[in-house]
């Protein structure tokens, strides 16, 4: 998804008014969001991305009839945000892998092996432990280490052409 960050101008009318509160006005930032062709459908990931811009502090305006957790009966509208939250921290991931720990051992180690070995690495036994300990991790220390550039040969290809007579023969 794409956020663009958009500088509100003040209407006409209240440009030739210097009054404090075209002022305030003319400093009011927002953002718009685009996302592309995916569909934009209850629940979708793109709005996963639009939460987080969200809790980083972006102004967008938005509604919660797109995330998870917001369910439409009859006229009766209702968000859970618990539900909500729980998808964040992956909490459904879990329920899965437990699910597929009791069903069928081979499926678990072919999809969450790796997994597996992430969360005993980290000392974590579910995912919603793993990413608060990652984000105490970020808010510690929020610089990005700098990443040490690989050394790379480069590599150079030469194309031999290879013709004999009885292909000159043929053409």
């Amino acid at each position: 998804c794409f956020f663009f960050l958009m500088i509100r101008r003040p209407p006409r009318s209240t440009q030739s008014r210097s009054s404090a509160a075209s002022d305030v006005y003319k400093r009011q930032v927002s953002t718009q969001s685009t996302w592309g062709i995916r569909r934009t459908t209850t629940g979708c990931r793109v709005f996963g991305c639009l939460k987080g811009a969200l809790d980083g502090g972006l102004y967008i305006p938005h509604s919660v009839k797109r995330f998870p957790g917001y369910v439409k009966e009859g006229k009766e509208e209702k968000y859970d945000a618990k539900l909500h939250r729980e998808r964040i921290f992956g909490v459904h991931i879990d329920n899965y892998m437990k699910y597929l720990k009791d069903e069928s051992q081979e499926d678990f180690q072919r999809q969450f092996s790796k997994w597996e070995g992430a969360l005993k690495k980290a000392g974590a036994t579910t995912c919603e432990q793993l990413y608060k300990k990652v984000h105490d991790a970020i808010r510690k220390n929020p610089e990005r280490p700098q990443r040490q550039k690989k050394e790379t040969k480069k590599q150079t290809y030469t194309c031999l052409l290879y013709t004999s007579d009885a292909a000159d023969d043929l053409l």
